[in-house]
């Protein structure tokens, strides 16, 4: 079955909208926190046994039209989603590996749903209302309920004040198959005021060592103690947990402006260790959501790591139409997740002030749904949470105001599912029988240029992923992946020494016990002689780039005018006089920076946080900026008495009329050291600047000829001629003994592009033809190996 097939059987219609039937009992069956999955009958653990509807049919609504479409979902594990077909199931990254099996199929189901759907949720939804609050949950009713029937498929509640009342109202959800969120408005632990407090500097002092260290503990095991006991005939209900909401805002004693971004994380690492590994929470998803408008600028800067976050949100509201901002800053947000494999969540959002305080009575199509459900990027969100009705103040219409058919029209489109829409949300819409495939990874041998070589490799669903030196099962491997174990992209460093060559095998498993069958073999040679130098870098040479004052850029008046193209390079060298304990960097200019020193990354500022830049990557915003960028410990490192290099790359923000401007100043309390106004070297053909090669010299080398011993050398005489070359060429070199014979070709990012191999060479000159108008212009390394013995050259293909 198609997309338009699983709509159809989600959004059946009929002429007044949607049809409305019973709900069913919810998916029932005990799963103890930190044993993974239970044991289903008949010995197969990925099919969750559940209490259904007639004829076990998964549907919220049984009596739809549609339902034998879910039918056969479930009994034959057909994929109704196009995007399903193209995406594996599990694909993202669950940071808890002892996770309950529903709380690991409510994730894998919110990110397979977030690719054609919308989860439309609702704060507070069955507590309190218009004119009514139910501190029992004996009402079980709702402003979305009393204006459309049905109530929202995710509700959210708060670990504030009041919160252990409201368990009657989280388990009646969930038997209904409904998502449950939870924030938490925790008060100041140290003087005791409320959340909106933001004296002591609170984040600082929750940590172990810290004031307040105990009492935060003490919270904290109420909360694992509440989750730990909410069941619903035996299961465990799994909660996305979103503690210190908007924290890049100033508003909460949490807030950007009372700690570091290091401060931050580590109280968030903290609280993730303390409930997940000390308390043994085994049913949290952890949300992380910072403040929509000034998250976008800098996502990642007080991002904990893909470690402690499961899912990554914006809580965004703003007066009357945020269509603009709305799209822009879940385009940011979707493309971080996607890239650190998570799920997109709009965690909270709405009219700034309540629904009453606009006169935009289409609000809900014109500035929220239509703009983000045509955007192809930012409509693969899995949820959108609108805040709590009040007596006051509201977020959610009722029959009678003028915004209802607005929500009306919201709720009838078939991109939003409510509750009645859902599919079983705690039963794999797909079974997993599969161990993990390997889908980007080192797929031949390369050539490493350092003696620290880091290896990355991608599955098509999270995975733990082990390797060795030998070819063994996954269980009898040593060692474990020192990153992304959960996830879906994988790295982990080898330690090699210069002319060596290593061979390491790796496999996979899933968190449902599917592991690899056969290893993933990484092989690599070492040679540090002939080292790739990037534009970062202090040895590159620049003297072909243009001179120019700044402030440069172009699209408005600057000293200097760069051609209009997304991307501009800029170096300039700057004088220590004496070592620095500090140095800060201020760029100024817009649209999107990424700043180095010495070749290594100091921060990025309006442009998407822990990507691979490219000539083609956006800036994130459009905005005008003044950054200070601190080198942190490792830069501050690799600063030298003399001349060091900055090196800037800006992006622009793609728009009708692009523009961009850049200039810059390092600094210290001493002094500056690089001024505003100054000249800088700039590249600006549209592509990124070429990696060069810059031999460095080794301790086993005479001429270009390395010797791994003593020995008088076996090989002499390796060149190619010509040398650079359009088309034909051919490489040289003598044998002194019998010898078998290697020689590769490699680009430089460590790619073989060619290879040639001979088993016991005579004595004497050998030659071997290479036809480089196969390749693309560039520079290459060859790498000509015999008797134990290397030589390389480095070789410049012209077109």
């Amino acid at each position: 079955m198609g997309a338009a097939g699983l709509r159809a059987s989600l959004h059946p219609r009929s002429a007044h909208g949607r049809e409305e039937g019973p709900a069913s009992p919810a998916i029932c069956r005990q799963s103890d926190p930190g044993h993974g999955h239970p044991q289903a009958p008949g010995g197969d653990p990925r099919v969750l046994p559940v209490r259904l509807p007639q004829g076990g049919i998964p549907l919220r609504r049984a009596h739809d039209q549609g339902f034998t479409a879910w039918r056969r979902l479930r009994l034959f594990g057909h994929i109704g989603f196009l995007s399903a077909l193209l995406w594996p199931t599990w694909l993202v990254g669950q940071i808890d590996r002892n996770a309950t099996w529903e709380t690991k199929v409510l994730y894998s189901n919110l990110e397979l749903l977030s690719r054609d759907y919308l989860l439309f949720g609702h704060q507070n939804t069955n507590v309190m209302g218009r004119g009514w609050f139910d501190s029992t949950g004996a009402l079980d009713t709702s402003d979305v309920k009393a204006g459309l029937g049905t109530f929202p498929a995710v509700y959210g509640f708060d670990f504030g004040a009041g919160w252990s009342t409201y368990r009657r109202h989280v388990e009646r959800a969930f038997a209904r198959g409904a998502v449950i969120t939870y924030s938490w408005h925790a008060p100041n632990p140290v003087t005791g005021g409320n959340f909106y407090d933001t004296g002591g500097r609170p984040i600082r002092e929750i940590v172990p060592g810290g004031s307040a260290n105990e009492r935060y503990k003490s919270w904290l095991r109420g909360i694992a103690d509440y989750a730990k006991s909410l069941r619903v005939n035996g299961t465990l209900v799994p909660i996305l947990f979103r503690p210190f909401h908007e924290n890049t805002g100033s508003w909460f004693w949490w807030g950007a402006n009372f700690c570091t971004p290091e401060e931050f994380i580590a109280a968030w690492r903290y609280t993730v260790h303390f409930l997940r590994d000390t308390l043994g929470v085994h049913n949290f998803l952890y949300v992380y959501s910072p403040d929509g408008r000034s998250a976008m600028l800098n996502y990642g800067e007080r991002y904990p790591g893909d470690d402690y976050v499961d899912v990554v949100g914006i809580d965004m509201y703003e007066k009357d139409d945020y269509s603009q901002v709305l799209v822009q800053a879940c385009r940011v947000l979707v493309q971080f997740a996607e890239e650190h494999g998570k799920v997109a969540a709009i965690t909270e959002t709405g009219v700034s002030d309540g629904l009453a305080s606009t006169r935009l009575y289409d609000w809900f199509t014109r500035a929220f749904l239509r703009p983000l459900k045509a955007d192809p990027v930012a409509r693969r969100v899995a949820w959108a949470l609108f805040w709590t009705n009040g007596n006051n103040t509201y977020w959610i219409p009722l029959p009678g105001d003028p915004h209802f058919p607005a929500f009306r029209e919201f709720y009838e489109d078939p991109f939003t599912l409510f509750e009645k829409d859902l599919p079983s949300m705690y039963v794999p819409i797909r079974e997993d029988r599969e161990a993990p495939r390997f889908v980007r990874y080192p797929n031949e041998p390369f050539l490493a240029f350092q003696t620290e070589v880091q290896v990355e490799i991608w599955t098509d669903e999270r995975a733990y992923l082990r390797y060795s030196e030998a070819d063994e099962p996954y269980e009898s491997m040593p060692y474990e992946f020192p990153e992304g174990q959960g996830g879906v992209r994988h790295r982990v460093r080898f330690s090699a020494r210069h002319g060596e060559s290593r061979t390491y095998y790796v496999r996979a498993t899933d968190p449902f016990g599917n592991s690899s069958l056969s290893s993933l073999v990484i092989s690599f040679t070492v040679d540090t002689t002939l080292a790739p130098v990037r534009w970062t870098d202090p040895g590159y040479d620049d003297t072909d780039w243009p001179l120019g004052k700044a402030p440069l850029g172009y699209g408005a008046v600057q000293a200097t005018q760069v051609k209009e193209v997304p991307t501009v390079y800029f170096r300039k060298e700057f004088e220590l006089p004496s070592p620095v304990a500090g140095l800060g960097v201020l760029v100024k200019g817009h649209d999107g920076v990424a700043v180095y020193v010495n070749g290594l990354e100091i921060g990025r500022f309006q442009i998407a946080p822990g990507t691979a830049l490219t000539p083609g990557t956006p800036a994130s915003s459009d905005q005008v900026f003044s950054k200070v960028f601190v080198l942190g410990p490792e830069a501050l490192a690799r600063l030298g008495t003399g001349k060091n290099v900055l090196a800037v790359e800006m992006h622009t923000y793609p728009g009708a009329a692009p523009d961009m401007a850049f200039d810059a100043r390092v600094f210290n309390n001493q002094g500056i050291y690089l001024d505003l106004g100054s000249t800088w070297r700039y590249f600006d053909r549209g592509e990124e600047p070429p990696l060069q090669v810059a031999r460095k010299p080794s301790a086993v080398r005479s001429g270009s000829l390395e010797h791994a011993d003593p020995r008088l050398p076996v090989l002499s005489g390796f060149q190619l001629e010509p040398n650079p070359l359009r088309g034909l060429g051919h490489f040289r070199f003598r044998v002194a003994e019998p010898a078998d014979a290697r020689l590769v070709v490699w680009d430089l990012r460590g790619r073989r592009v060619w290879s040639w191999r001979r088993e016991r060479l005579r004595p004497g000159v050998h030659e071997v033809s290479f036809d480089g108008g196969q390749l693309p212009s560039g520079v290459y390394i060859a790498r000509l190996e015999a008797a134990g013995q290397a030589a390389s050259l480095k070789l410049l293909v012209l077109k």
